[in-house]
């Protein structure tokens, strides 16, 4: 799985519409920052969770469960977290999805068995679709 070279972050949600802007940093300032060290790949290699399997992902059940109060709670309380979505296109043009949280300062998963959820979707709706565009990263602010 090639990585992009840059995050797509998602800057916030305006009557329904999502404004999405590609930026070169995960922090405040400029430059070119590579894109995270984690693939669903290896995310399953190393921990056994529960899979969640749908006939369409819409983007609205990823924002669903980043607003949950476990994860909303954690990202308050520990300010270098970071909400993220990984994609992988399968061999069968299906989607592994998984949204967690990754601990910038640490460079790593954060507390993956508590606070991620892997989805297993046969399609993705346009809004996520878009919001990938041609990355399989997405780190939601």
């Amino acid at each position: 799985m090639k990585m992009g070279n840059t995050i797509l972050t998602i800057l916030g949600i305006i009557a329904g519409a999502v404004v999405v802007c590609v930026l070169g940093a995960l922090g405040v300032g400029s430059g070119k920052q590579k894109s995270l060290p984690i693939t669903t790949k290896s995310l399953r290699k190393k921990f056994k969770i529960k899979t969640i399997n749908v006939t369409m992902l819409k983007f609205a059940d990823i924002l669903a469960y980043f607003k949950t109060s476990k994860i909303l709670e954690a990202l308050a309380n520990n300010k270098s977290l970071l909400a993220i979505v990984l994609k992988e296109n399968n061999d069968d043009k299906t989607f592994s999805i998984i949204a967690c949280l990754f601990d910038k300062e640490k460079n790593e998963v954060y507390n993956f068995e508590n606070f991620s959820c892997i989805y297993e979707a046969k399609s993705i709706d346009s809004e996520l679709n878009k919001a990938f565009g041609d990355r399989d990263q997405l780190v939601l602010k």
